[in-house]
């Protein structure tokens, strides 16, 4: 229940209530009839209402729940047959019955009181209260609501509900007894009243915190970097780029998943390739304190098994005491302007190794060198031999140990230019050949009992076989392999 701010000046006001009017209006309430005092019991039992009613506005999150169960008790507490709690609309003219005790059906939340200023809740709110009248129809200081007369009440009591400069409205109660209220329960209404404007107060903060998150979430939600806010109890914030970065659908999902959770989706490495442990993220350095530096990392989502690579950034940001209470991370998905650059280096890198020798084995062991293991896992060049046979010439892997097992396999598999697929068909044909294989397709081929042996020891996911063209058409063809890296190639 959101309640605009109102400025002081929008408080309603009385023409007799000034500065030395207030006083008055104290000095007449002083030079009252005594007033009966409250009984030990009676004290009892509004101390403990007390303290019931602010447990319930520390757990009750509900305004209009708060206001009910409010209104009940000081009903029961004070056996009075009237209560109600009216709101002051945000140009300070006019009162709404929000909630009540003991109104005729239609009168709770349809009644609102205009021309305040001549009324005992606008007097009230004016003049910061409790107000007691003993005798409503001899009151000559405001006019007495004509509902309240229609339900028989000859005594009343007001007080105010919030501050001077912000008041939410007035807390009032009424009875057929005259001269029925006691000051010790004028104080103990106004207690109720100061609970019950605290949670107002606190639900008006929690609004504005709420819209301004809800706003800096819009904002945040269509920049093209992924965002996350940490805590040292878990993931507290996530745009939706972060959760695509990170394979979920949207941030929802990602922060209904514990953040152990999130970092075992992933394999990560350094700019070099080199496996990084979650300790040495930059999100975790920034939460033990430290202030570290933007980073390259590499991610690969084991779900989808696609590798991609980001500029990391963590902050911290800490108390008044030091403590670092949140880490905001940033990270910009560079995947295209890095595969980008490693391609112009490549060729640039390719170009210069060949141009160096007029030897084509050479030139073909060079190149598979240069593709290892920047473009795949391991690298087999083919070459067109003068009778029409294809000749294995040059092997590269990133694992040497795993060198023979290549050796091996391609031994058993005879390269023609006859074969239905692989090296032999990309350059019969000239057109490149890319491959996802899975336990399905391999079963499918039949393979011999070595066959099977080599391709579970390589761990191979996918091959990309393309033409090498030379003057008159192809004369080889470069076969890239992913194996057990766990990358695969794609279009």
């Amino acid at each position: 229940m959101a309640r605009a701010s109102r400025a002081a000046s929008k408080a309603p006001t009385n023409s007799s209530v000034s500065t030395n009017g207030r006083a008055k209006a104290a000095a007449i309430e002083a030079h009252d009839p005594p007033l009966a005092r409250s009984t030990p019991e009676q004290l009892v039992a509004q101390q403990a209402t007390l303290a019931h009613i602010g447990q319930q506005a520390l757990s009750e999150r509900s305004l209009p729940v708060l206001f009910a169960d409010a209104c009940v008790l000081v009903s029961n507490v004070l056996d009075t047959e009237l209560v109600a709690l009216l709101e002051l609309s945000a140009d300070g003219d006019t009162l709404h019955l929000v909630e009540g005790v003991g109104w005729k059906p239609g009168v709770v939340g349809e009644l609102n009181v205009y021309s305040i200023e001549n009324t005992q809740s606008g007097y009230t709110i004016a003049t910061g209260g409790p107000v007691i009248v003993p005798d409503l129809a001899g009151e000559k200081r405001f006019k007495v609501w004509p509902a309240v007369a229609e339900h028989g009440a000859k005594a009343g009591m007001s007080v105010r509900i919030g501050s001077a400069e912000k008041p939410f409205g007035a807390l009032s109660a009424y009875t057929k007894r005259l001269g029925r209220f006691t000051r010790d329960e004028a104080n103990f209404m106004q207690a109720v009243a100061n609970v019950i404007g605290a949670a107002v107060e606190r639900d008006q903060i929690d609004n504005q915190l709420r819209e301004s998150r809800d706003q800096l979430a819009a904002i945040v939600a269509n920049i093209d970097e992924g965002i996350t806010v940490i805590t040292p109890h878990g993931m507290l914030f996530a745009n939706d780029e972060a959760a695509r970065l990170s394979g979920f659908a949207d941030a929802a999902e990602m922060l209904a998943t514990p953040l152990p959770e999130i970092i075992d989706r992933f394999e990560m490495s350094d700019e070099d390739g080199k496996a990084v442990d979650p300790s040495e993220l930059p999100s975790r350095r920034a939460m033990l304190g430290e202030e570290p530096p933007e980073e390259i990392l590499g991610f690969r989502v084991k779900a989808r098994d696609e590798e991609r690579w980001s500029s990391v950034k963590s902050a911290p940001i800490r108390d008044t005491n030091g403590r670092v209470t949140h880490v905001i991370t940033t990270f910009r998905d560079i995947t295209d302007e890095r595969w980008a650059s490693q391609a112009r280096q490549f060729m640039v890198d390719a170009t210069t190794a060949m141009a160096g020798t007029l030897d084509i084995v050479e030139a073909a062991n060079r190149l598979a060198d240069l593709a290892v293991p920047l473009l795949a896992d391991y690298c087999t060049v083919d070459l067109l031999e003068p009778d029409g046979s294809v000749a294995s010439v040059a092997l590269a892997h990133a694992d040497p140990e795993r060198e023979p097992l290549v050796v091996e396999a391609r031994a058993a598999q005879h390269v023609s230019t006859e074969a239905p697929g692989g090296p032999g068909r990309v350059i019969r044909e000239g057109t490149p050949e890319l491959v996802q294989l899975t336990r399905e397709m391999i079963d499918a081929s039949n393979p011999t009992e070595q066959q099977l042996r080599l391709l579970n020891a390589l761990e191979l996911r996918s091959y990309l076989s393309v033409p090498l063209v030379g003057r008159h058409g192809p004369i080889g063809a470069l076969t890239l392999l992913m194996a057990q890296s766990g990358r695969d190639l794609g279009p």
